[in-house]
């Protein structure tokens, strides 16, 4: 993280040194004097060439003749000053043919040269904001926006530099050509093509660093995803070794777990049931050990049919199941069958106890 920090320092540091420079080589020119009246992209021989000076100068701005390190008689100033001898000595006498044949040639060159340059600067000064907020955060979208800038000036500074470099290189060899000397101003053409290439290693840099922010975001957010899952897979290993940690020792302290206690509410229920279906008979009839002995009662079967289907609805208002001693209509229903059964067993003994007195 370090390294990729430093590296897009320098590239902003690069993209500034670009905007300087291409800065500089707009305003080269503007003055003939200083150290802007130093630049200039063609010197050359203009002796015996209607009224030009023996030595002439093209900047951005202006043509001048120059002796002893002085500019003298400039022509009238004007941003994108085109190279176009034939218009800029308003004579054709003397001049090299190209310059005759190919006037267009060489004026378009140098005006669209110039455009470019300067739409290149503010693609440059776009490119400066996205890059110091990249600096500080890696956020794709960001770094997206400034590919876009840098690949737009360096398009189009690279533009205005084979413009400027075509147009004057032909002017410098039409020139010599024709047996006159000329040269290339190399403090001009050293500033664009530093820019160019500036831009280039910044038009490079910007794509790779926005797939490695959109590779780590990704990375991040899959290693959330992935530390999520793991969290929900400990959450639900955990709950069911509890589950069953919980199961093992209620078994083991006795206690019956809710499962069981419906399973067993439910045979109470019929065991009740069955109960309820056997009487004791007389109470003086006994087994052979002596204990009373049961017989089944016939009842009347609509009431074991209410009776099974008040038992088996064993539940309170909330939908609960409870014991068939904690449901009123069972304990109503089989107090009334003992009610019933009591006053049949009385009724029996006391028409034994008649017939017996009779006998004797």
């Amino acid at each position: 993280m370090g390294i990729k920090k430093f590296v897009h320092f320098l590239i902003l540091f690069f993209i500034l040194g670009a905007g300087l420079l291409t800065f500089f080589t707009i305003l080269s020119g503007g003055r003939s004097s200083g150290t802007l009246g130093k630049f200039y992209w063609l010197e050359a021989d203009t002796q015996n060439i209607g009224n030009a000076q023996n030595t002439t100068r093209w900047t951005n701005y202006m043509s001048c003749g120059y002796t002893n390190g002085n500019y003298h008689d400039c022509s009238s100033r004007m941003a994108g000053y085109p190279f176009s001898p034939r218009d800029n000595f308003n004579t054709s006498a003397n001049l090299p043919s190209t310059f005759v044949r190919h006037r267009k040639t060489y004026y378009y060159l140098s005006r669209v040269g110039w455009a470019m340059l300067l739409i290149g600067l503010f693609f440059i000064l776009c490119t400066l904001i996205p890059s110091v907020l990249a600096l500080c955060f890696s956020i794709p979208s960001v770094l997206v926006c400034s590919s876009v800038f840098v690949w737009l000036s360096w398009f189009f500074i690279t533009l205005a530099a084979c413009l400027l470099t075509a147009c004057y290189v032909k002017g410098r060899n039409a020139f010599q050509n024709d047996n006159r000397h000329a040269k290339l101003g190399v403090k001009n053409f050293a500033f664009i093509w530093t820019t160019v290439a500036l831009l280039t290693i910044s038009a490079f840099w910007y794509p790779v660093s926005t797939i490695i922010a959109k590779g780590q975001r990704q990375g991040y957010i899959y290693g959330n995803k992935k530390n999520t899952q793991a969290q929900n897979y400990d959450y639900e290993t955990s709950s069911s070794e509890n589950n069953e940690k919980f199961t093992n020792d209620a078994n083991s302290s006795g206690y019956p777990l809710v499962e069981n206690l419906q399973d067993n509410q439910i045979a109470n229920n019929n065991n009740n049931t069955a109960n309820i279906n056997q009487q004791p008979a007389n109470p003086n009839t006994r087994t052979s050990a002596g204990k009373i002995a049961f017989q089944k009662t016939n009842r009347d079967p609509e009431v074991i049919k209410k009776t099974n289907m008040m038992s088996s609805k064993n539940t309170d208002n909330s939908g609960a199941i409870i014991n068939d001693e904690q449901n009123p209509r069972v304990i109503t229903t089989y107090n009334n069958e003992k009610q019933k059964s009591s006053d049949s067993n009385k009724k029996s003994f006391l028409q034994n106890a008649s017939h017996n007195k009779d006998t004797s």
